[in-house]
């Protein structure tokens, strides 16, 4: 770790602590296969409340259509105590809107990971 990391990360998780809005982060634990019956057992959700910057639409000039579409909203989710990795298509949660995670970028602060920039989907 560097004496950045110790700097930064914590910063990150008081900004978003003043500022920011609770959501629910839902992943859905590995199905399990029996190879005897040949059947799988699906999983069942786990889900995680974490504050994270309030969600900001995508600005215009980088709407595609593709990547990047009109009701897509972007949210910084500090590092600093997380449970959990973000993956794509994971379920998040903001009031009563159920978005899926399309992309998510690490934001690091030196040698560790400060935060998350995460593209959300409805």
């Amino acid at each position: 770790m560097t004496e950045l990391d110790d700097r930064l990360i914590p910063t990150v998780a008081e900004i978003v602590a003043k500022v920011g809005k609770s959501v629910t982060f839902t992943k859905f634990t590995l199905s399990e296969y029996d190879p005897t019956t040949g059947e799988a057992t699906e999983g069942g959700p786990v889900s995680y409340t974490e504050l994270v910057s309030p969600p900001s639409r995508v600005k215009y000039e980088f709407i595609n259509g593709d990547t990047v579409q009109e009701n897509d909203v972007e949210i910084i989710l500090p590092s600093e105590d997380l449970e959990f990795t973000p993956v794509i298509d994971m379920a998040v949660t903001i009031d009563s809107d159920k978005y899926k995670i399309v992309r998510f970028n690490p934001i690091f602060s030196g040698d560790r990971i400060a935060a998350y920039k995460l593209l959300l989907r409805l």
